[in-house]
């Protein structure tokens, strides 16, 4: 089957949707999960003594109670979906952590597109690595990455196919280190307008001084405004925050205009 039998006019408006709402799922874990080992590694959590443990309370709490990740006393439910996601962010960390030339920016129908990777270079990799055991196997998970929002085509005209196609990857799944955010920067600063709607601005920033970008909703004012995950934040409003964590940054943003105006950029 040839690439325009594979088209999808956009992945399609239902897979596009379904793809949304896992993505935000898969946030919400791949948050969750680094937020679980940073508390690890600031030793916050602990084994504690306590008389009777219960799941009574539904909602957390500002509250002097005892909660547990589920990961750590073995009650996570991995269903289908919860595996897919473990599994993205497996492949991720080890694309990253090993010395290859996947993630490069690339050029496709005129543009050009930062971290992205080419399907059949993707699929090599898989097979080298000891991922999968066939190229159709292969396939066959990049298929399920960009349904479950993990991956996309950088246009969204396609689906994952083995081919000279470019996919990024949606989300960031690494935690970022701290000498990662000590990282000195010389770009210049990119400036951003974001109008924010019923919901907000569509992104989450995390981390230390300096902060930087977490997430951003693909169908939000964010990336509407170009705005991309792993890039610190430099200003807000034209207050200079390189030297606020994300809770400032946030409660300037949150006190703010509607109207914001950022000024970003990537570590050199």
């Amino acid at each position: 089957m040839g690439l325009e039998g594979r088209e999808m006019d956009g992945i399609g408006s239902t897979m596009q949707k379904k793809a949304a709402e896992l993505e935000r799922l898969a946030e919400v874990l791949v948050t969750g999960e680094q937020l679980r080992l940073r508390l690890h590694e600031g030793k916050l959590i602990k084994d504690r003594r306590h008389h009777l443990l219960c799941d009574e309370h539904r909602e957390f709490k500002d509250l002097k109670l005892f909660y547990r990740f589920r990961k750590d006393d073995g009650t996570f439910p991995l269903d289908s979906e919860a595996k897919v996601f473990m599994r993205g962010q497996r492949i991720y960390e080890k694309l990253m952590n090993t010395e290859n030339n996947l993630l490069q920016t690339r050029e496709e129908e005129n543009g050009s597109f930062e971290r992205a990777l080419v399907a059949t270079e993707f699929i090599d990799w898989l097979l080298q690595e000891g991922e999968m055991a066939t190229r159709e196997e292969a396939e066959q998970l990049g298929r399920r990455l960009l349904e479950h929002g993990i991956i996309q085509h950088v246009t969204n005209k396609h689906h994952f196919v083995n081919g000279p196609l470019l996919y990024q990857f949606r989300m960031n799944f690494r935690l970022p280190s701290a000498s990662a955010s000590r990282t000195r920067m010389e770009a210049t600063p990119a400036s951003s307008q974001i109008v924010g709607d019923a919901v907000g601005w569509g992104f989450v920033v995390r981390g230390s001084a300096p902060c930087h970008i977490q997430a951003v909703d693909p169908g939000g004012p964010a990336a509407a405004a170009g705005m991309k995950v792993c890039h610190f934040v430099v200003s807000v409003n034209g207050r200079n925050v390189l030297a606020q964590d994300y809770r400032a940054v946030s409660s300037l943003i949150l006190t703010g205009p509607r109207t914001i105006v950022m000024e970003v950029m990537e570590e050199a």
